[in-house]
């Protein structure tokens, strides 16, 4: 009797235990670029199920490489650690010379060559969006299974 009976304490135990370690994994990230996205899967080819703004909170549900599983409202999707901070960002802070000034950072400028501010900032530069024009256009023509294949073959892009 006292074998069932500390068998059964010890797996009580085993649960609490997990169930806490799981509260503790949970935590809040924020978005540090002027622009980002919640997306359907870990690569940049899926489709976007959340746009999200410089300062929203995100709770981060599991990490896969350098992608973190977030959630964002009722969505859930994944987001790239280079987008992120685990210290609170204001809206209004620094980001704001990314076209208006020649003295970017350089996460501003990384975060000008992906996305929608890509060709305003390759104007504001001076350079031909041209090229950048067609890359983009090509990763919609590429399906998300068909990109990540490739990208595992190759070994490249993040993981």
């Amino acid at each position: 009797m006292k074998r069932k009976q500390r068998a059964g304490g010890l797996i009580a135990a085993t649960v609490i235990g997990v169930c806490g370690a799981v509260g503790v994994l949970a935590e809040d990230v924020f978005v540090k670029l002027p622009t980002a996205k919640v997306l359907a899967g870990k690569g940049p080819a899926y489709a976007t199920l959340v746009p999200l703004k410089k300062g929203d909170k995100l709770q981060v549900i599991g990490r896969e490489g350098g992608w973190y599983k977030v959630k964002a409202g009722q969505q859930e999707g994944y987001i790239f650690q280079n987008s992120i901070s685990t210290t609170a960002v204001s809206a209004s802070s620094s980001g704001s010379g990314l076209l208006g000034s020649s003295e970017a950072k350089p996460a501003e400028a990384t975060a000008a060559a992906r996305g929608v501010e890509s060709t305003e900032w390759a104007k504001a530069s001076g350079l031909s969006p041209n090229g950048l024009t067609r890359m983009l256009a090509l990763r919609t023509q590429v399906a998300a299974p068909e990109l990540d294949q490739f990208m595992g073959q190759g070994k490249v892009g993040p993981r």
